[in-house]
């Protein structure tokens, strides 16, 4: 889902699809994009039926829940406030900081929305691959 948000860089390459050039740019970051959203899904997916082997579907469902909006933050900590994942071991104090500071209203309303969609299309694919087809 951290992908998703690769699209408010279209800004950079322009926003209209007035040439060749700028439709060959939307087209390869889409397609690189939907890539990973699709990979990722599967995986989510995955995982989800691995841990959920044996229970009802309300656990998976819960699952997804968590994962998307623990995700959801996650994003908007990498993409708003730049917090890489290796600066946990190299600069926790930094971290823990940014992290307390960055609840606000922005920060909840990213991670309600981009967690709610991510759950969305979790339950889509889930619901989906759980079909039997005869």
């Amino acid at each position: 889902m951290y992908m998703v948000t690769d699209f408010s860089h279209l800004s950079s390459i322009g926003t209209g699809l007035m040439t060749e050039t700028q439709f060959f740019n939307y087209a390869i970051l889409a397609v690189g994009v939907l890539t990973g959203l699709i990979l990722g899904i599967a995986s989510a997916h995955i995982v989800g039926r691995v841990y959920c082997q044996k229970s009802s579907n309300f656990w998976t469902i819960l699952f997804y829940m968590i994962l998307s909006f623990v995700s959801a933050y996650g994003i908007y900590l990498g993409r708003f406030l730049r917090i890489n994942s290796w600066e946990i071991v190299s600069d926790p104090q930094k971290v823990i900081k940014l992290f307390t500071a960055s609840i606000s209203t922005h920060s909840l309303v990213f991670v309600i929305s981009f967690g709610a969609l991510q759950f969305a299309l979790l339950v889509l694919y889930h619901m989906v691959r759980s079909i039997n087809v005869d």
